[in-house]
């Protein structure tokens, strides 16, 4: 169903002030190389060790209702995107409604995903706008993969994983030249093993001596079964087969031809997958950017720092037609169509 009454108002990005460059880690220095030549990535962002995601999606948003002139008891939801909470439970966007001051008649929510998170959480912003639910909903969204979760000798993870903060403001449209945005979704459980943590939690608990027990797999990375871990050949195969058919269907459902399409905002997992993306789906390179070389793979937060990104070399107030496609965990892709004509993206911050 289409969606006529939120759109994005604004986003704003917080990196880490840390960057690490692939070739100072302790890997062979042909496959560093090599990995960046494919990859297109050279450096990634390191999170601080006292910082969570929830610190650098207060720093986004607060950074962002400031440029809009937005006040914290103007936000009646706040949506936490992450596999990184600040605790099992309570829900942390519990703790950004306290740490900004949003007035406590709202809705607080977390919600468990990560590479397509970005899309999932428009989807449930959307949803609490259309319904009249809400007025002003502040997403947030982090990773701290690469900070907390990455095996130092993983070389796979290592070299992609990048840590971020990103905060996003849906509002009620008062302008009706807006398009409406619509999407699609689809989830494959059955490659959850693919891609994450499984170890930790309540189904596989950590076991001292036997889940925290170094291994090196058949690539030479070392991690132990509390680590992230990627097969990325699987990941790669799931995008390359069900990415292009939920786009090709949004794009007919919001009755657009692709040429016509403004920007393609694709998950940035790294320029070997976009590139390869563009060439199947047919789509032109210049509507779609890839922005991993000085971050890496953000998350959640890749897609809205590619556009950002973007929007520095293009007149965003023309992206009436824009398809935003997050792919990854779970196995998961999620699409929107949605007119980013009116979004103002905001300089980026550093902390």
């Amino acid at each position: 169903m289409p969606f006529n009454k939120p759109y994005v108002a604004g986003i704003s990005i917080a990196l880490p002030k840390t960057r690490i460059h692939l070739m100072d880690l302790n890997f062979d220095k042909r496959r560093i190389e090599r990995t960046i030549r494919l990859t297109g990535i050279e450096n990634t962002c390191l999170a601080e060790s006292d910082k969570t995601a929830a610190d650098y999606d207060i720093a986004a948003a607060e950074h962002l209702l400031k440029n809009l002139g937005v006040f914290p008891d103007e936000i009646d939801g706040v949506l936490f995107v992450s596999g990184y909470p600040d605790y099992i439970q309570p829900a942390t966007a519990g703790v950004i409604q306290r740490q900004l001051g949003v007035q406590k008649n709202c809705v607080a929510l977390d919600i468990n995903h990560v590479c397509s998170g970005f899309i999932y959480g428009l989807l449930q912003g959307y949803m609490l706008i259309e319904t009249g639910m809400c007025k002003n909903v502040l997403l947030c969204m982090g990773d701290i993969a690469a900070a907390r979760a990455i095996h130092a000798k993983d070389f796979g993870g290592r070299m992609v994983a990048g840590d971020s903060g990103a905060a996003v403001l849906i509002r009620e449209k008062k302008d009706s030249d807006l398009l409406p945005t619509d999407f699609s979704f689809y989830h494959d459980g059955s490659g959850a093993e693919k891609l994450g943590i499984l170890v930790g939690a309540n189904r596989y608990p950590k076991q001292p001596g036997i889940t925290d027990v170094e291994h090196t797999d058949e690539n030479g990375n070392i991690r132990t079964n509390e680590n992230w871990y990627m097969d990325g050949m699987a990941v790669m195969e799931f995008a390359m087969d069900c990415v292009p058919p939920k786009v090709d269907e949004v794009i007919r459902k919001c009755g657009w031809k692709k040429d016509e399409v403004d920007v393609f905002g694709m998950h940035q997992a790294n320029a070997f997958i976009v590139k390869k993306l563009i060439r199947q789906m047919k789509i032109s390179p210049d509507k779609t950017p890839i922005c991993v070389k000085n971050t890496g793979n953000l998350g959640p937060d890749s897609i809205p720092w590619a556009l950002y990104q973007y929007s520095m070399m293009q007149d965003s107030s023309k992206w009436k037609k824009c398809i935003l496609c997050g792919f990854g965990a779970g196995l998961s892709v999620g699409v929107a169509g949605i007119d980013l004509s009116k979004t103002k993206f905001i300089k980026h911050i550093e902390i």
